[in-house]
């Protein structure tokens, strides 16, 4: 008995240091949301009220706009990609007989048993079947590079400008209230746009993997 409550003491005590971790890592996001609102020139916490005038900003900024755009072209890029990868090495891992993770080959060989060709199984059994990894490693590959930086700034042209190589140069140059208003907008493409597909495609991937 002794042994079972402290068990459970432990793992409360696990639940409550990992709530405060979240805690501590997403409260500054919290800030920058809610400073994004502010009517003011000047970034103030709590804020004096709630405005859009710093979205109505970057919303008539063409140098932000871009960099919203290129980051969207090279994150959709990045996606295709990975998913055209992705779905060859895992058409490649079945055929040769190796064991891929959530595939039963034999659903396969049932379907051609009872008359589809290799065509119809691969659209009618093998795809459909693949199709959630295969989205989720698109999805995270369109999160990933949507928001990379590190890589960015060794490619990076004056001319093609992404929106974190964006907001790193507004950091260091002007620090204007439109770059709160960009920084909630980078953050709801790679957090919440993400798991709000993950629920609505009743797949959960993202939810589960955490």
């Amino acid at each position: 008995m002794r042994t079972l409550l402290s068990d459970h003491l432990r793992w409360n005590a696990i639940r409550g240091a990992t709530g405060l971790l979240y805690l501590f890592l997403l409260l500054p996001l919290f800030v920058v949301v809610l400073i994004s609102f502010n009517p003011t020139q000047y970034p103030t916490f709590p804020p004096e009220g709630l405005s859009l005038e710093w979205y109505r900003a970057f919303a008539e900024s063409d140098r932000l706009q871009e960099s919203l755009i290129n980051s969207f072209i090279v994150a959709t890029g990045s996606a295709l990609v990975a998913g055209v990868v992705g779905l060859i090495s895992a058409l490649g891992f079945v055929r040769r007989e190796f064991r891929l993770f959530g595939f039963d080959r034999s659903i396969e060989e049932a379907a051609q048993t009872l008359g589809a060709n290799e065509l119809e199984t691969f659209f009618e059994v093998t795809l459909p079947t693949i199709l959630p990894g295969l989205a989720a490693g698109m999805l995270l590959a369109f999160v990933i590079s949507f928001g990379e930086f590190t890589a960015t700034q060794f490619w990076v042209q004056p001319d093609t400008v992404t929106a974190p190589i964006e907001v790193y140069t507004m950091v260091r140059t002007s620090l204007t209230p439109e770059i709160n208003a960009m920084a909630t907008i980078l953050m709801v493409v790679t957090v919440v746009i993400p798991l709000l597909l993950d629920i609505l495609l009743g797949k959960n991937l993202i939810l589960k993997s955490a």
